[in-house]
């Protein structure tokens, strides 16, 4: 095979020139500037430090509006040999290469789809040919010719199945296909079914009767296409990174510095293909937050920092400084796990609770955020808003063509029992058989699924609500056209399935910078930032169906995104998220947990709660100890975070807030409290394997009381509430937690 460079080969190919508008020329010159004169945090300089030895792996795990782009592209100035920059999407990648023009650096920024595609041309010594449909092709092509003969394998099928199965196998089978590549997996039947439940494949019902065909293509479509990539240079949009990551054969060109943009979003197939693209000694450096890892259901591995971690034996570097978000915001995000320190100077951001949910569309104005976890109020809130003049839309196109499909779905079961059309021209009886719908599917569900079978329900109800809300919406429009507004989606109106699904498909956009309120479901919101957002539906966050410690990793980290998208104002609708303390809470104390027992007034909390020294010395704090004063960006060990706990709604007041920052801080307070929940989940996690035997009821009350006579007050009468209320047992739990997080070498507490 002829390895002739091509000029797509050549280094700086994609850099070639774009026109650039006065206003994007200013903000680099801006952007420039600031390079220049950048005071760099403490976390900047040891990943600076870095750069200039010229070697090493590194995983920068940068926090939300942390100056992951401005750090980036700095570290560019130091490298000396070739580079480059993967980029997440086309859109950073086009942006990335004009500040490092304007810079004058020498690293270039790619796609890794991008990269990979110069790689196959390179391989081949021409153009490629980027055929989208070359899958889908080559299954209606097997489908097509096999399907007769698969029937006759099949002893009884009823005509409504019959109306679907094409359909289905047509379907699974492009789903399925996407996953094996972006896995790098083999089409056995046993890897399919492995994808469905790893991924959630929720539509694809591995008992259906076609199933089998289903395998059968998946196989022969996946051997078509790299027969036809070796016969002709055929790709399609995921064999640019599947092939070069995969096939030896393909030669990938070797860098010496790498650094690799939003790494916790990486595929197996795509850290394979940043593997090749490394010598033994190239320096990489992969920028990511794990905390942000949430699209694996694209098939981005959910342990993509960890993989990489393994597979290059990478050094962590944290970047935690955030110049974004208010420090109120932080706060929250903090809540949930983070590690995020304010900017010097930080302004304070403010979060508020809207209780009323229609009062918010009101205040929504142009480049505002509407954030779910779910589409269909995102929907009904969206096309509410269109109807008052504004422009609205919703991010995703790959969502309204989910829906859509649901819609060509019901029109496939048009002819079955012997030719009887069962969705009528005009879609009057729609609504009918989405219902129908719904069930037949809820049942495959229960019947084929082993594990998330509510989750998969419950995102099924979410997919049916929306094509029911989008119909009522288009209905009523068909029939008033006083009903239309000037911003409503484009399509006739003319009542039917395919007007329909244009009017579906016309209300979601990937314009992420247009000048109108854009709605969006927490997944698609990560990368973006907004002066103002509005959270909605917040009882789905997290979602209560949420099991298992993958899915509860997950719902923490879509709420992390959720929140760290606010710049100056967060607001939720409703409620905050249940397991949040916003800032004012107080401190919720029950009597009905123990009669008698109540919070120290706020004096003698101020002189009962220690301060570090005093912990670790065992004696009395006096209030004239002060604490340490420590500039933001160099507390890398400190910042305020709080464990996957679940306390109930509240939170602390001024005196417990400044009583309990250093050692009994809030964390231990969230912990006593969920504990008084009898949450025993999360206590388990800190406890269990050091909890002591359990001696009898009065031994165990007198070692109790004793620990509770070392412990500050008021943890000592948090821990006897528990006693009151749950007994001694729970008590000696919570106690052996608390010692856990602040002694664990158990040198101050018995």
């Amino acid at each position: 095979m002829p390895t002739t460079r091509t000029r797509r080969d050549k280094p700086g190919y994609q850099r070639k020139k774009r026109e650039l508008s006065e206003e994007w020329k200013e903000e680099l010159r801006r952007f420039v500037e600031k390079i220049q004169n950048l005071q760099a945090s403490s976390f900047q300089e040891r990943i600076f430090e870095a750069a200039q030895t010229g070697q090493g792996k590194y995983v920068v795990n940068a926090g939300p509006g942390s100056g992951k782009t401005t750090t980036a592209i700095k570290l560019s100035t130091f490298f000396p040999g070739r580079a480059i920059y993967f980029s997440f999407n086309k859109k950073i990648q086009l942006d990335t290469n004009d500040k490092l023009r304007a810079l004058g650096s020498k690293m270039f920024a790619l796609t890794l789809h991008a990269f990979g595609k110069s790689c196959i041309e390179k391989y081949l010594g021409r153009e490629s040919d980027v055929d989208d449909d070359k899958y889908s092709r080559l299954i209606d092509d097997f489908v097509g010719k096999r399907f007769p003969t698969f029937l006759l394998r099949l002893r009884q099928v009823d005509d409504e199945e019959l109306a679907t199965m094409q359909f289905d196998a047509r379907v699974w089978a492009k789903d399925l296909v996407h996953y094996v590549q972006v896995t790098l997996s083999q089409p056995s039947e046993a890897t399919l079914l492995a994808l469905i439940d790893q991924f959630s494949l929720n539509d694809i019902n591995p008992a259906a009767k076609v199933w089998p065909l289903v395998v059968e293509v998946v196989a022969y479509a996946l051997e078509g296409g790299l027969a036809e990539f070796r016969q002709s240079g055929k790709i399609s949009f995921d064999d640019m990174v599947c092939f070069p990551a995969g096939l030896a054969e393909i030669p990938v060109r070797q860098f010496d510095h790498v650094i690799i943009d939003e790494a916790q979003d990486l595929s197996k197939a795509q850290l394979r293909l940043v593997q090749r693209a490394c010598h033994p000694d190239t320096q990489v450096f992969a920028v990511g937050d794990p905390r942000q890892s949430i699209y694996a259901f694209t098939g981005a591995d959910h342990d993509s920092i960890d993989n990489i971690i393994r597979a290059f034996h990478a050094q962590l570097l944290p970047l935690r400084v955030c110049y974004r978000c208010g420090t109120a915001i932080i706060d929250l995000a903090n809540q949930l796990g983070g590690e995020i320190i304010p900017a010097p100077g930080a302004h304070e951001g403010e979060v508020q609770v809207m209780e009323a949910e229609e009062e918010y569309l009101k205040k929504l104005r142009k480049r505002d955020a509407v954030i779910a976890r779910t589409t269909a109020v995102l929907v009904r809130d969206c096309l509410k808003v269109l109807k008052t003049g504004q422009r609205a839309m919703v991010l995703g196109k790959k969502i309204g063509e989910s829906i859509a499909v649901i819609v060509s779905r019901i029109e496939e079961v048009r002819v079955a029992k012997r030719g009887k059309r069962l969705l009528h021209d005009d879609l009057s009886n729609f609504l009918d058989l989405l219902e129908a719908y719904r069930i037949k599917q809820q049942q495959i569900i229960q019947d084929t699924r082993k594990k998330d079978v509510e989750l998969a329900i419950d995102e099924l109800k979410d997919k049916v609500e929306t094509a029911r809300a989008f119909y009522t919406a288009y209905i009523a429009r068909c029939v008033d056209p006083g009903e239309r507004c000037a911003n409503d989606p484009k399509c006739e109106f003319s009542r039917t399935a395919e007007d329909f699904k244009r009017y579906i498909r016309g209300l979601f956009t990937e314009d992420e910078s247009g000048n109108m309120i854009q709605f969006m479901t927490a997944h698609r919101s990560k990368g973006l930032e907004f002066e103002r957002v509005y959270i909605i539906d917040t009882d789905l966050f997290p979602h209560p169906l949420a099991k298992s410690d993958k899915q509860k990793i997950q719902e923490d980290n879509l709420m992390y995104v959720a929140i760290t998208r606010a710049i100056q104002q967060l607001t939720f609708i409703g409620a905050p998220f249940s397991c949040l303390r916003l800032p004012g809470d107080e401190l919720e104390i029950e009597e009905s947990y123990a009669p008698g027992l109540v919070v120290a007034d706020e004096t003698e909390q101020e002189s009962e709660l220690p301060v570090e020294a005093t912990v670790a010395a065992g004696q009395k704090p006096t209030r004239e100890e002060p604490l340490t004063s420590v500039a933001p960006d160099q507390v890398e060990q400190q910042p305020a975070k709080r464990g996957r706990g679940r306390p109930r709604k509240g939170g602390a007041d001024a005196a417990l807030r400044k009583g309990f920052e250093v050692t009994f801080d809030l964390r231990t307070i969230e912990l006593l409290d969920a504990a008084t929940d009898n949450r025993s989940e999360y206590l388990e996690t800190l406890a269990l394997e050091r909890l002591a035997p359990q001696d009898g009821e009065e031994q165990l009350a007198a070692k109790l009381e004793a620990r509770c006579n070392a412990f500050p007050a008021l943890v000592a009468k948090k821990l006897r509430k528990i006693r009151a209320t749950l007994g001694v047992h729970a008590a000696w739990e919570a106690s052996e937690a608390v010692i856990l997080f602040v002694d664990p070498q158990r040198a101050s507490y018995p």
